[in-house]
């Protein structure tokens, strides 16, 4: 199931508003906790291993234009796969989990807030997390960590996985 994120930026006042569509590959994970359950603090759940966690593919917008405003009107969304699966057999299967990921607060990964869950494709979940980068900071290597964990329905969290996204500066815009 695809899920919409709408990312909506209100632009100077002598600019009109504007809003990007943005579509992701997972959605939020269907447990049995009441809204708003913190999993920072879940107990830890046995069963769960902590997920092997490969960076796929990192795509970065390019650092021009380098007006602020131009970047939002043209939704300049970059994004960084990550493919989690299981290290071990014997863990409840990846269709009955959810993932969590802690992410650097005003760093640019979209936080979703709780728990995701995406489609199993050979015997992973992938998934596309959305980056918002500003032109300096496009124009400079990254390197962020980030920690990756498995929930189940009940409320446990399993062990992280920390991850690095590295990648050179986003190139420059090819003029046509």
């Amino acid at each position: 199931m695809i899920r919409t994120i709408v990312a909506a930026w209100v632009l100077a006042a002598s600019m009109p508003a504007s809003a990007c569509l943005f579509y992701s590959n997972y959605h939020p994970f269907k447990a049995t906790v009441p809204s708003g359950y913190d999993w920072d603090a879940a107990p830890p759940a046995r069963t769960l291993p902590a997920p092997r966690v490969t960076v796929e593919q990192i795509v970065r917008v390019p650092a021009e234009p380098a007006d602020y405003y131009t970047r939002i009107s043209r939704c300049m969304a970059g994004t960084a796969r990550l493919r989690v699966e299981w290290p071990v057999a014997d863990a409840p299967p990846l269709r009955e989990v959810g993932f969590g990921f802690v992410v650097p607060k005003n760093g640019p990964i979209a936080d979703e807030g709780g728990p995701q869950a995406a489609t199993v494709e050979d015997g992973a979940m992938t998934f596309d997390l959305f980056l918002f980068e500003g032109p300096q900071s496009a124009a400079i290597d990254m390197d962020i960590e980030i920690e990756v964990y498995a929930v189940d329905a009940g409320g446990g969290r399993g062990p992280g996985t920390r991850v690095r996204l590295k990648a050179p500066p986003a190139e420059a815009r090819k003029e046509e």
